[in-house]
């Protein structure tokens, strides 16, 4: 994942009782915070998504995405 991209939730994460809602919403990366460890590539991401004719940026950070299972972001267009 690279600024720009365009990405929306993974069927991972959309299957997820009560997550239905994010199926269809389509976001661009607008930031990527980079950690200094190789391990951990990202330590942060900044989407900027749209959802019912609304935008919203919302930050996911390391401790979100690890404590889940599964990716929560799939890219759609590499278009950064």
């Amino acid at each position: 994942m690279s600024v720009g991209d365009v990405v929306k939730w993974s069927k991972a994460h959309s299957s997820q009782p009560g997550y239905a809602y994010t199926e269809n919403w389509i976001g661009i990366v607008l930031k990527i915070v980079n950690s200094t460890f190789i391990d951990h590539p990202a330590t942060a991401v900044e989407i900027m998504w749209r959802v019912h004719g609304e935008t919203q940026v919302s930050r996911y950070d390391e401790s979100y995405w690890n404590s889940l299972g599964y990716d929560p972001f799939e890219v759609i267009c590499e278009c950064g």
